[in-house]
């Protein structure tokens, strides 16, 4: 049976004769940054930014094979969040300003199994640095990867459809779906899930939530120099200091992408959050502190003084009910702020740890509901700039370097923190009176990465403290980037005293 969507009121409306059952509305301003960069790389067959999300559980014996609950559950998940299942066209790179319709069309639960959920006979998605999860080929929907022999979930989808925070959301929406199915059965109506889960959310866009200027015409003047300065941030830091790439790479096609990690046992975790806390800095403020004092450390071009990079910011904990709730997990609502450390190349005297973590802490604390003032000293707010900022930054993000040119490659490494996972994804799931459980062992996060930059994501989970790169294969080597990675986690430790 074909389930048709129910459109949320104002957001959403039917997509007419020729697709029923089909809702849509069009792609937001963020939205359409994310499509547009996932486009760029369709000629390679790959996607820049794609999310691959990879969680372990393991099961009680009494279970038997869990591969029907867990097709089952996947089947729910669909229904109770129809986003997964959303379809966009290629965008047009010539007009950064158009936006693409996003279509989420009916259930078809036979159809959306065969196309989104598949059982791998051999570990080769997840073994050592994850190489197939992270280069997995581009698709139409979100999909979900089963790998029997080492019990992990992977859970893949292109950016502009979820971002990480509402990935994690929709793991937690899994697992509780999984332990419904495995109290109703599998013969139980698929609305049998919907608490706490979901009901059949459709999550409107950021812009729409938050009522942006629909384009470039129709946003104050006073808007648009905010948002200019908050580019202009950015640019000041260019160009940047960087990690050196495989020598010869300079004109190298981009190939597979694969990750490294360095975590932190549970003492030594518990010391660096006691530490941070107690000099009046996030942990993410000292580990891009850190990580800069590595990067610094390396040769850089004559032009590279300074870092410039963005710092993601999670607007769905900003916006409130019910958007920051599990129910609207599938949605797009990650952007950023500009950071610029001037000077990033002094002598590291100069640049001590201390200074550099208070200097990360001041953009990380930044109270994005009063951002900045404009030029008549009004305050703005993230949201009052998000829909102009990000049409800035996609131009910034699409424009290509002029070959030859004097300014070097961006090649920085970028940090992104998903703070401790356990606020949202638990560590164990009972579903029967006697105390059954499935346990989350492992956790991680990460992005397929085209460009010459090293993508780096900073988390807690089961009380140990990960820091992660992803990159690709083309422009580095997995031993250089471990090596980057222990020396970052070397400088944190020795910067707060506990080395």
């Amino acid at each position: 049976m074909v389930n048709p969507c129910t459109p949320a009121p104002t957001y959403w409306s039917p997509a007419g004769p020729d697709a029923p059952g089909a809702v849509t509305r069009s792609m937001d301003t963020l939205e359409n940054f994310y499509k547009l960069l996932a486009d760029s790389s369709s000629k390679l067959n790959r996607e820049h930014w794609a999310l691959t999300m990879s969680f372990r559980l393991a099961f009680p014996a009494s279970l038997g094979d869990p591969l029907p609950y867990l097709r089952r559950t996947w089947l729910a998940v669909r229904h109770l969040h129809p986003g997964i299942g959303s379809t966009a066209p290629p965008t047009d790179p010539a007009d950064l300003t158009s936006k693409v319709a996003l279509t989420v069309p009916p259930l078809d639960p036979e159809a959306w199994l065969a196309k989104s959920f598949v059982a791998h006979d051999d570990t080769t998605l997840v073994e050592d640095d994850a190489t197939a999860a992270l280069s997995l080929r581009p698709t139409e929907t979100a999909t979900l990867h089963w790998v029997p022999a080492t019990s992990t979930i992977v859970f893949r989808s292109s950016h502009w459809r979820i971002d990480g925070m509402g990935s994690i959301m929709l793991a937690h929406a899994f697992m509780t779906t999984l332990v419904s199915v495995l109290r109703r059965g599998l013969d139980a109506d698929l609305s049998a899930h919907a608490s706490p889960a979901a009901n059949g959310s459709l999550t409107p866009s950021l812009d729409d939530i938050v009522r942006s200027p629909a384009d470039e015409a129709s946003t104050p003047e006073r808007l648009k120099k905010a948002a200019d300065s908050l580019i202009a941030t950015f640019l000041k830091g260019l160009p940047t200091v960087g990690l050196p790439t495989i020598p010869g790479s300079e004109h190298a096609t981009p190939g597979p992408t694969a990750r490294a990690q360095v975590s932190l046992d549970r003492a030594t975790t518990a010391a660096v959050l006691a530490a941070c806390k107690a000099r009046g800095f996030t942990v993410t403020s000292a580990i891009h502190a850190a990580l800069l004092r590595v990067v610094a450390r390396h040769p850089q071009h004559p032009l590279a003084k300074n870092y410039a990079a963005f710092v993601a910011t999670d607007m769905r904990r900003r916006l409130g009910a019910p958007w920051d709730g599990v129910p609207y997990a599938v949605g797009m609502f990650s952007s950023g702020v500009p950071v610029c450390i001037e000077g990033a190349q002094e002598e590291e005297e100069d640049k001590p740890f201390a200074r550099l973590a208070a200097d990360f802490h001041a953009v990380y604390s930044q109270d994005l509901a009063r951002l900045g003032v404009d030029d008549r000293g009004a305050p703005f707010s993230m949201q009052d700039i998000v829909a102009p900022y990000v049409r800035r930054t996609t131009k910034l993000f699409m424009t290509t370097p002029v070959p030859g040119g004097t300014m070097p490659p961006i090649q920085n490494p970028d940090l992104s923190s998903l703070g401790p996972v356990e606020t949202v994804l638990r560590r164990r799931y009972v579903y029967a009176c006697g105390d059954e459980r499935i346990e989350v062992t492992d956790f991680w996060l990460g992005v397929e990465m085209l460009s010459r930059a090293l993508q780096c994501h900073l988390w807690t989970f089961r009380d140990s403290l990960t820091l992660q790169g992803c990159f690709n294969t083309s422009f580095y080597e997995k031993d250089f980037v471990a090596g980057v990675l222990g020396q970052a986690m070397e400088e944190l430790l020795a910067g707060l005293g506990l080395a």
